[in-house]
């Protein structure tokens, strides 16, 4: 048993995943998600007293359950065990999310260490490759590390920061979340409030101005009428009137950023007040 366990330790994460997800009947009676779980927990615990134990095994024991639950939809706080155990093949889900994971680990550990160039890099090949620039891939949280890094100190990166623009651009390209363009502009905001150059002030704004009408190309009278009765409208029409209210707001953010005032929007603030 003592040199089953050194002979186990020897091999990280990945490689004992690789086997096990090969041949499963040499670990497991059958395959079971709350056994796998068990069973990696000890792994990892004996691992982590290893000198080699690695970024990526450290991220997976205490990210993993968080990116579980972001794949799912589902609340965070739960074990990757229990959030996959009802779902329909659970096993072949766990080893498809975990290559996912590993996948954008190694991309967020080049972030973190600011080897932002070799993220570059790795940003203009995924560009070419059809099977890893997908839905499923984790955007979101490379965007978000990207933005940690852009406004790390009273300073700005406006170089990280324009990358972290360009991903919430990408996510809302592919799966069309209103809540990632959102988040593009805010950052936009932030870059014009910290970084003191006039013509990047000039760009952003000019590029911030011409997203906002692109998303208030709609009949402000017939948006006025859904809004006077919009506690009567169903869920998704809604969330149409608090994107609107969030494109205003933006607006009145660039106003106090830049000490102007942009008239053609006028009616649009007047009406935020009636929007939910």
């Amino acid at each position: 048993m003592i040199c089953i366990l050194k002979i186990e330790v020897k091999m990280n994460l990945n490689e004992l995943l690789k086997k096990i997800e090969k041949r499963p009947r040499m670990f497991f009676v059958d395959e079971n998600i709350k056994d796998l779980k068990n069973y990696l927990s000890g792994f990892l615990m004996s691992r982590s007293y290893c000198d080699d134990f690695s970024y990526y095994e450290k991220s997976f024991r205490f990210d993993f359950s968080n990116f579980v639950a972001g794949k799912l939809s589902l609340d965070e706080g739960e074990s990757w065990d229990r959030l996959l155990e009802n779902q329909d093949d659970s096993w072949s889900l766990f080893f498809r999310y975990f290559k996912e994971f590993i996948k954008s680990t190694e991309v967020l550990k080049l972030i973190e260490s600011g080897n932002i160039e070799s993220f570059k890099t790795w940003l203009n090949e995924v560009d070419i490759d059809s099977q890893i620039l997908h839905e499923n891939f984790n955007w979101y949280t490379i965007a978000e590390k990207l933005s940690a890094q852009a406004f790390n100190s009273e300073n700005c990166n406006e170089h990280v920061a324009q990358l972290s623009i360009g991903i919430y651009e990408r996510i809302y390209k592919l799966q069309g979340d209103e809540g990632a363009f959102l988040s593009s502009l805010y950052i936009r905001l932030r870059v014009l409030k910290l970084v003191k150059n006039n013509a990047s002030q000039t760009l952003h704004s000019k590029d911030l101005l011409a997203l906002v009408k692109s998303k208030l190309e709609v009949n402000i009278s017939d948006v006025k009428n859904l809004a006077e009765n919009w506690k009567s409208l169903e869920v998704e029409k809604i969330k149409e009137l608090r994107n609107l209210k969030n494109w205003i707001r933006v607006i009145e953010d660039l106003e106090v950023i830049t000490e102007q005032v942009y008239e053609e929007f006028e009616d649009w603030k007047d009406l935020k007040v009636l929007l939910p």
